[in-house]
């Protein structure tokens, strides 16, 4: 009876030592997919009733709060980057220190093999996109097969 005491204290508290040694680990809210589809579908619904605030990240709430008449809509425009892509065909996460970066390849709405990259940052312990980049391929043999965050893709300007 006393060995199986001791042997039922020994694997409780293996459960709570390797339990607490997990929690504190920084636990992530969402994954960025996850993010992604809930914005697009919020903006499925309604473009002029989603609440940017919700999927974006503080810097770019500060843009708007700076901006007004066209390029108010510019900048609303381009940060609803779930809605570029007409048709999605593969996705990739990785982690980072502050969060996520999500690449999404399909099709664009302008019916050109695109991905768009997103960061996403926590803020309000929810996943919000602090960067966006868009990307046009001149076929879908160019889409990438990893996650790759805005920062890391090369901008090719004309001579």
């Amino acid at each position: 009876m006393q060995t199986k005491k001791i042997t039922s204290f020994l694997v409780l508290t293996t459960l709570i030592l390797s339990g607490c040694s997990t929690t504190s680990e920084r636990e992530l809210p969402a994954n960025a997919w996850q993010a992604y589809q809930a914005f697009k579908k919020e903006l499925e619904s309604n473009l002029q009733t989603t609440d940017l605030s919700r999927h974006l990240a503080s810097n770019w709430i500060e843009y708007f709060d700076n901006a007004d008449g066209d390029e108010l809509e510019e900048l609303k425009n381009y940060a609803a980057y779930p809605a570029w892509l007409s048709t999605t065909h593969a996705h990739y996460q990785t982690p980072n220190e502050d969060g996520y970066c999500l690449s999404v390849n399909g099709i664009a709405y302008d019916k050109t093999p695109g991905t768009v990259s997103v960061r996403y940052v926590i803020e309000d312990d929810r996943l919000k996109a602090s960067e966006i980049h868009y990307q046009y391929w001149g076929n879908e043999d160019e889409f990438p097969d990893e996650a790759k965050c805005p920062e890391d893709f090369e901008l090719d300007f004309p001579d």
